[in-house]
């Protein structure tokens, strides 16, 4: 069994894909986006962007095969809404 282990961090997205024993079969990816100054102090994420890292870190994660599972986790609490095709509305 193989298991793609994801990351979506605030700055980067990173992937690694381990064996049945946990130990490791592919190098960590990691693909880096930057997150935009918002008012006040707050910061704000081009979710294009970020779904672009995701997707390529993943492609990058798989170039040695496929995986029998995904394991993932996401910065903080998150939530970006998508129409039908997956395009970011919000």
């Amino acid at each position: 069994m193989r298991v793609l282990a994801l990351d979506v961090g605030t700055s980067s997205t990173r992937a690694i894909v381990h064996d049945e024993d946990g130990l490791p079969v592919t190098e960590p990816v990691e693909v880096e986006w930057k997150p935009l100054p918002g008012g006040g102090g707050r910061v704000e994420f081009d979710l294009q962007q970020v779904r672009e890292a995701v997707d390529e870190t993943v492609r990058q994660a798989l170039r040695h095969g496929d995986v029998d599972a995904v394991g993932a986790s996401c910065f903080w609490h998150s939530l970006a809404v998508v129409d039908e095709s997956g395009s970011v509305v919000t």
